[in-house]
């Protein structure tokens, strides 16, 4: 399960986002299941800069 609001993976049924604190519960009392997955980012690469 993943958070609706900044898309952190969490366990199954949790009602608040540890990341960001988002509840997770419609307004009936469900845990709410988002329809996909946030898409994976890139990871940025350190660039290492030499003088010769």
């Amino acid at each position: 399960m993943f958070c609706h609001q900044c898309g952190k993976k969490l366990p199954e049924q949790a009602k608040f986002c540890n990341g960001c604190g988002q509840s997770q519960v419609s307004d009936n009392g469900e845990v709410q299941t988002p329809v996909s997955a946030p898409a994976p980012t890139a990871q940025a690469r350190s660039v290492e800069t030499r003088l010769v």
